[in-house]
């Protein structure tokens, strides 16, 4: 049932929207922001179904009016007389209210009850509280999720206009960069940091970096107070020029805050799957070069002798977040891959030049040959992940991946030690 609604609201509001106004036009409109405001995450579907279709619709008005308007004028579309891309030109009616839309739909999905019991816990006495709800919102983040990659086919069929495009780009890369993207430091003389980074063979070997953030920088370190943070490493990084960035994915899966430790990671590759759609040429935007220091940046994790021998006596809180901050960075590089393995495949072996290769996700600044070198290092990384991701969830009895239930472990389990030696099945 819920299938025929979404497929109903679809239709109603590419129709509907696709008029000059009337009842039709703002009753589907009141559905949409109806089921929107639901708890359900089936009738946020239909919600997000309508906004996205309600974007592409009044998107094929704006593109029909400028194709009309080219023809009419017999003038040669330029990036100043697109419609709407023009720097002194305000949006379009149409354009504000897709804008507008697509604010209320991605508000509308964002978490409620950020007071809520468990979001904010900083003493040693709430520790049951947070291992017996640990991964427990997991499938609340999947609102959002839905809604970027729905925002994704739309983009990825080329049925949005220009203006709406540049909106998402800019909302969604500032906010990703915000939420999952954290900053390297230069030490000052005379402080310390434990090793962080193999920095043999690039330029900077004999500069000390760190973590900007105080927080993440204990982690590293292993002086941090948080109770449910193992210790944790600045891993895979790529040889060359040492990064400026990396992806900060066991300090949110450590966090005492529920929307960092559950909902933020289950944005984390749908957002950045939008934001390189909007990039990639082939979908009509500007190339993948202001990405690309995504590929080669690394992740803060934690460090490998956490994955090992010493794995089955941590507590269980501190095993969710390793087997946890295992999954997610599997399917981060993942989706690097994805993303950018279209980029380093044009340039032919021959040694052809960019300018020769046929257009891609390319930009003037995109080196596919780096590009290329770049994704080999982030397949042996997967490969490695991919192992101690085995290992630790198999021996975690209190994770399961977002939108799956955590099954109860069979007591022979929990009575008898598993060998370490032995690969129990799964």
């Amino acid at each position: 049932k819920d299938d025929d609604d979404m497929a109903a609201a679809a239709s109603a509001a590419s129709s509907s929207f696709g008029r000059t106004g009337g009842g039709a036009c703002d009753d589907v409109y009141i559905v949409i922001k109806k089921h929107l405001s639901l708890s359900s995450f089936a009738k946020k579907k239909i919600g997000i179904i309508g906004t996205v279709a309600y974007a592409v619709s009044r998107s094929s008005k704006l593109l029909e009016q400028q194709s009309s308007t080219d023809n009419e004028k017999n003038m040669v579309d330029t990036e100043e007389t697109r419609l709407g891309t023009a720097s002194t030109a305000l949006p379009s009616p149409e354009v504000h209210d897709v804008m507008e839309m697509i604010d209320a739909a991605y508000s509308q999905c964002q978490p409620s009850g950020t007071t809520s019991s468990g979001l904010l816990i900083s003493n040693l006495s709430s520790r049951h509280t947070i291992s017996s709800s640990m991964g427990s919102a997991f499938s609340e983040g999947s609102a959002i999720a839905f809604l970027f990659d729905e925002l994704c086919y739309a983009v990825r069929s080329g049925r949005l206009a220009e203006p709406i495009r540049k909106y998402l780009d800019q909302k969604f890369q500032e906010e990703f960069e915000d939420a999952f993207v954290g900053d390297f430091t230069v030490l000052k003389e005379g402080k310390t940091c434990s090793p962080t980074i193999d920095l043999s063979g690039t330029p900077d070997n004999d500069v000390s970096f760190a973590p900007a953030d105080s927080d993440d920088l204990a982690l590293v370190n292993g002086t941090s107070t948080n109770i449910i943070a193992p210790r944790g490493e600045i891993r895979f990084s790529i040889e060359g020029p040492h990064p400026e960035v990396y992806v900060k994915i066991l300090s949110l899966l450590s966090s005492y805050d529920v929307i960092e430790r559950e909902l933020l990671p289950v944005q984390l590759c749908p957002m950045f799957r939008l934001v390189a759609a909007l990039n990639d040429t082939r979908h009509g935007g500007c190339g993948l070069s202001e990405l690309d220091a995504m590929l080669d940046c690394p992740m803060l994790l934690p460090h490998p002798e956490s994955s090992k021998i010493q794995f089955k006596d941590m507590p269980s809180m501190q095993q969710w977040v390793i087997t946890s901050s295992y999954f997610f960075a599997t399917c981060w590089v993942r989706e690097l891959i994805n993303s950018f393995i279209y980029a380093g495949a044009v340039v032919p072996s021959n040694g052809s030049t960019q300018s020769s290769a046929p257009k891609s996700t390319l930009s003037h600044e995109f080196n596919a040959t780096d590009v290329r070198k770049k994704i080999v290092a982030r397949l042996k990384a997967l490969v490695e992940l991919e192992e101690e991701l085995r290992f630790t969830c198999s021996r975690c009895f209190v994770f399961a991946a977002p939108g799956l239930d955590i099954l109860p472990a069979p007591k022979e389990l929990l009575d008898d030690a598993i060998p370490d030696d032995v690969e129990p099945e799964l």
